[in-house]
C-alpha cells in the first residue's frame, strides 16, 4: 500500500477529467507529449516508477502544464523549465509555459536551451552541421527522432566517421529514402506533404521545426501496418520474385536409384518414412526443421531410414506446374542425394521401395505439387500416412491465417467478404479443391500438435480424412527449485525469442520498445538466428542444430531473461519457442489470440496474456509485469521439455518411452 506522503503527492494531481480538460484541447498535445518524460517528472514529486498507468501519464501532464512549471520542476532531463526561464526574461515575464512557449515560438526564434558550455571538442562535427543551416536548438529538437546507431546499421555508410551520421542523413540519406530512425519515415512525410518535398527541404529538419505544430505525422498513421499493406506482394508476385535458375546438373534416374539403393540397406530390417518437408531440413531453422532432425534421430536409432523430399523451387503455396517436371530434393538420413524431376523420382521409389515397409509423413506443403503427391500414394504401398497440422495450409493460402498476411480471420468460408478482401481470396477456392482430392484419395491420420489447433482445423475444414489425433512436439515436466531473488536495481530482462518476422509478432516489438524507450526498468533483447538492427535491442545470436537441439532454452538461461515475448498475431498451432521460454526459466508474455501459446501460458500460469497492443503495452507501463516475475521467482516453479517422439511414436516404431 502506498505511504501516506506518497497518497499525499497522488491528491496534488488533477484528477483525470480535469487532465483531460487541461490537455486534450491543446493543440501542440502531440508535440508537448513526445518531450515530456513521465518518469522523469514522477521523480520529481517522489512518486514510486512502479506503477502508473496511461491516465496517470495524463494526470502528470496536465499537473506540470498547471502547477509544475511554476514550482521549477522540468518535463524531461533534456527540458530545464529554470535555465529556459532565465535565458527568456520575457517568457517569464509574460508567465508562459516554458515548454509549450519553446515548441510554438522558441524553436522558430533560436531562442536558447540553456547557456552552452559544450566542450570544444564538440565544435567540428558542429560546425558541419551549422554550415548546413543548423542551429543548436536544431540538433537538440532532432536527437529524439535521430538515431545515430540505428542509422549506421540500417544504412551502411563506408568511413563514415564518429558522429558524422547526422550530417550524412540531412545531407545525403534523406534524398536516398533512408529513416533517421525506426520513428520517423521519410519517404512517408515526403510523399504526405508534397510542399515539402518540392521545396528540398529536409524532411526531419522541416518536421522538428514546424511540422509537428501544424498537425503533420511523421510515419504512416497505422505505422508498419500502413507500410506493410502498402508493400505486400500478391502470390503470383511473390512467386515470380522467389524464382531461381534451374539447378546444373539434375541427379538422373539412374543415379538416384543407386545411390538410394546403396543407403536402404536391408528390407527385412528397414522401414522407410518417407516425410514431405518444405526446404532443407538439415540446412535450415525453425521448429518444423528441428521437428524432422529429432524424428531422423530417433528412427536411425531404431533401425529406420529417413527419406525426405522437399521442393526445390520455394513457393508462397502449391506448385502449379507440371507434376512430372517438378524439381525436387531427395534425401536420406541427412545425406541429400540431389535434385531430380518428379517422373524420376517416382519411378526410383516405385522400384526401391518395393521390398520395405514404407509410411508417409507430410510435414508441410509448400511448396510441392499435390497430385504429384498422389501419384506417389499409387506407387508406393503405405501403410500409415500421417498429415502433421504445423500449419493452416490446408485450410487456406495464407497458411498462418492472416488476412493480407497481417491480421486474424479464423478461416471464414471462401466465398466470405473477408476472403474476397484478402490477397488468398481469389487462389483459395482452387486450393481447397486440389486439396479435397489428395485427401479423398490417401485418407490421412490428421496430427494436430495441440488441443487448440485440432479444434480450430475440425471446425473449419471439409477435407475428409480417418482422424484427428493430439501429439504435442514437446511435453513440460514441473519440478520445484530455489531460485534467488532479481538483482536489486537490475532492469528486467524481455526478449523477443524468434524470427524477426510479421507473423512473429516483430513490429509489434518494436513499437514496444519505442514506446518504452525512456523506461529504465527494461533491457530488451532478441534472441534468434536472425538479426533485424535496432538500437535498443541487444542481439544474442541463437542457432539450433542437431548437435544443440537446446540452444534457445540455454540462451534464456544464460543471459538471465526475465521475460520471453511469443506475439504471434495468428492461432499458432505449436511453438516450440514459448516452452523453451519456460524451460530456460522466464516468464512467457504473449497475446491472447495467440493460439497455442495462449493456452499454454493459461495452463501452466507461467506469463501473462494480453487483450491487445495496448493492454500488452499497460502491463509493462503500470509495472505488473515487474511483480509477476518476483512471484515466479519465488514460488520456485521450473519446468524440464520432454519429447514426445514425433512421428516416429505416432507410426509406433519407437516405444514412446523412448522419446
Amino acid at each position: 500500500m502506498p505511504s501516506p506522503s506518497v497518497r499525499a503527492a497522488c491528491r496534488r494531481l488533477p484528477s483525470a477529467a480535469q487532465a483531460r480538460a487541461t490537455v486534450l484541447p491543446d493543440a501542440v498535445y502531440g508535440a508537448l507529449t513526445s518531450e515530456f518524460d513521465p518518469a522523469f517528472y514522477a521523480r520529481q514529486l517522489a512518486l514510486p516508477l512502479q506503477r502508473f498507468s496511461e491516465r496517470s501519464r495524463l494526470r502528470l501532464l496536465a499537473h506540470y502544464i498547471t502547477v509544475g512549471w511554476r514550482e521549477g520542476k522540468s518535463p524531461s532531463a533534456q527540458f530545464d523549465v529554470a535555465s529556459y526561464l532565465a535565458l527568456n526574461p520575457d517568457v517569464a515575464a509574460a508567465g508562459m509555459e516554458p515548454l509549450r512557449h519553446y515548441l510554438v515560438h522558441g524553436q522558430a526564434e533560436g531562442r536558447p536551451l540553456r547557456a552552452h558550455t559544450a566542450p570544444q571538442a564538440d565544435a567540428a562535427p558542429l560546425g558541419r552541421l551549422a554550415r548546413l543551416g543548423l542551429t543548436p536548438d536544431d540538433v537538440r529538437a532532432m536527437a529524439p527522432w535521430f538515431d545515430e546507431a540505428f542509422y549506421r546499421r540500417a544504412w551502411p555508410v563506408p568511413a563514415l566517421a564518429e558522429g558524422e551520421a547526422l550530417a550524412h542523413y540531412l545531407e545525403h540519406g534523406w534524398r536516398e529514402g533512408r529513416d533517421p530512425s525506426p520513428r520517423f519515415s521519410t519517404d512517408y512525410y515526403l510523399a504526405s506533404n508534397p510542399d515539402v518535398k518540392a521545396r528540398g527541404v529536409n524532411p526531419l529538419l522541416h518536421f522538428v521545426r514546424s511540422g509537428r505544430l501544424e498537425g503533420r505525422t511523421h510515419r504512416f498513421a497505422g505505422a508498419w501496418r500502413a507500410q506493410w499493406l502498402a508493400r505486400v506482394q500478391g502470390l503470383d508476385a511473390r512467386a515470380s520474385a522467389w524464382r531461381r535458375p534451374l539447378p546444373r546438373p539434375l541427379c538422373q534416374a539412374a543415379e538416384l536409384d543407386e545411390a538410394l539403393a546403396a543407403r536402404l540397406g536391408d528390407p527385412a530390417r528397414v522401414a522407410v518414412v518417407i516425410a514431405l518437408l518444405q526446404d532443407r531440413y538439415q540446412e535450415r531453422v525453425g521448429g518444423v526443421q528441428l521437428c524432422a532432425q529429432e524424428e531422423q534421430r530417433l528412427l536411425q536409432a531404431a533401425g529406420h531410414a529417413y527419406l525426405a523430399i522437399n521442393p526445390w523451387q520455394p513457393l508462397p503455396g502449391l506448385d502449379t506446374g507440371v507434376a512430372d517436371d517438378w524439381l525436387c530434393d531427395v534425401s536420406i538420413d541427412g545425406h541429400c542425394l540431389g535434385t531430380a524431376r518428379g517422373r524420376d523420382v517416382l519411378a526410383v521409389l516405385a522400384r526401391r521401395l518395393a521390398p520395405h515397409r514404407c509410411h508417409l509423413v507430410v510435414h508441410s506443403l509448400l511448396g510441392h505439387h499435390v497430385e504429384w503427391i498422389a501419384r506417389l500414394g499409387e506407387v508406393v504401398r503405405f501403410g500409415q500416412r500421417l498429415f502433421w497440422l504445423h500449419d493452416y495450409l490446408s485450410l487456406c493460402t495464407g497458411y498462418n491465417l492472416l488476412r493480407n498476411d497481417l491480421s486474424a480471420c479464423g478461416a471464414p468460408e471462401a466465398d466470405s467478404n473477408s476472403c474476397r478482401l484478402c490477397l488468398h481470396g481469389a487462389a483459395r477456392p482452387a486450393h481447397l479443391e486440389r486439396l479435397q482430392a489428395l485427401f479423398s484419395r490417401l485418407s490421412f491420420r490428421v496430427i494436430a500438435p495441440s488441443a487448440t489447433a485440432r479444434a480450430l482445423w475440425t471446425g473449419r475444414t471439409q477435407l475428409p480424412h480417418a482422424s484427428v489425433d493430439v501429439l504435442p512436439h514437446r511435453t513440460l515436466d514441473v519440478r520445484a527449485v530455489t531460485r534467488t531473488a532479481r538483482p536489486t536495481g537490475r532492469p528486467l530482462r524481455v526478449a523477443f525469442v524468434g524470427q524477426p518476422a510479421v507473423d512473429k509478432g516483430w513490429f509489434v516489438f518494436r513499437d514496444l520498445v519505442d514506446s518504452l524507450r525512456r523506461d529504465t526498468r527494461y533491457a530488451w533483447y532478441h534472441l534468434g538466428a536472425t538479426a533485424d538492427a535496432h538500437p535498443q535491442v541487444t542481439q544474442v545470436d541463437v542457432r539450433h542444430t542437431p548437435d544443440d537441439p537446446q540452444a534457445m532454452q540455454e540462451a534464456i538461461a544464460a543471459q538471465a531473461i526475465d521475460i520471453a515475448l511469443v506475439l504471434s498475431p495468428w492461432p499458432e498451432t505449436f511453438c516450440l519457442a514459448a516452452h523453451e521460454a519456460l524451460a530456460g526459466g522466464a516468464l512467457v508474455v504473449a497475446l491472447a489470440s495467440g493460439g497455442h501459446v495462449a493456452a499454454l501460458v493459461r495452463s501452466t500460469g507461467a506469463g501473462h496474456l494480453a487483450e491487445d497492443e495496448d493492454g500488452l503495452l499497460m502491463a509493462f507501463r503500470d509495472g505488473s509485469l515487474i511483480d509477476a516475475v518476483d512471484r515466479h521467482r519465488a514460488l520456485g516453479t521450473a519446468f524440464e521439455l520432454r519429447s514426445s517422439g514425433l512421428s516416429a511414436a505416432a507410426l509406433g516404431l519407437i516405444a514412446k518411452a523412448c522419446a
